[in-house]
């Protein structure tokens, strides 16, 4: 298919910023997005909070990628509906991102990318208009997979602390995505 990704990255690091702890984020120290968790798994070593502040945009890159848009096929998916399943990816994992994306489709939602939900993405049409990897429109599942994520954030036990951010994002995502098309 085609490849979005470094135009979704330029999403995913205006919306993730640079270095921040807060005392309230069950990720700990995290820098453009990547936690200190991720980027232990990715280093297979320990790390500090110090090698986190240190995290080039380069290595995010490269742990994006692997971590996140391969996992869920993100060069599969419509130009504008990659956004929206990566960046429900970076902000809550790959698991929940295509949940929602099943959810919206009206598929099982195991939260696993395989050809029923690949099936689905090509075969459903939404507000009249097929939509699949010839570059059809896709807008109504970006609508659908937004309004699915929205619901579920809301229902996040620290929405008190992040909720308003969280849906700012959101809002954002939809905006960007459905201007790519």
């Amino acid at each position: 298919m085609r490849d979005n990704f470094n135009q979704v990255m330029v999403h995913i690091f205006d919306v993730e910023g640079g270095y921040v702890d807060h005392p309230r984020d069950p990720g700990g120290a995290t820098n453009m997005g990547i936690t200190i968790g991720t980027l232990r798994r990715w280093r297979d070593a320990p790390v500090t909070k110090e090698d986190v502040k240190n995290l080039t945009k380069m290595e995010a890159k490269q742990i994006y990628s692997a971590f996140y848009w391969d996992v869920v096929d993100c060069d599969y998916w419509p130009k504008g509906l990659d956004l929206v399943v990566m960046d429900a990816c970076v902000n809550s994992g790959p698991r929940p991102a295509v949940k929602w994306l099943q959810r919206a489709l009206g598929v099982d939602d195991d939260g696993r990318i395989g050809p029923i939900t690949k099936g689905a993405v090509r075969a459903t049409e939404h507000d009249g208009r097929r939509i699949g990897n010839a570059g059809e429109d896709p807008s109504g599942l970006i609508e659908d997979c937004i309004e699915e994520r929205l619901k579920s954030v809301r229902s996040f036990r620290n929405y008190d602390v992040f909720g308003r951010g969280w849906e700012n994002r959101i809002r954002k995502v939809r905006r960007e995505a459905l201007g790519m098309l």
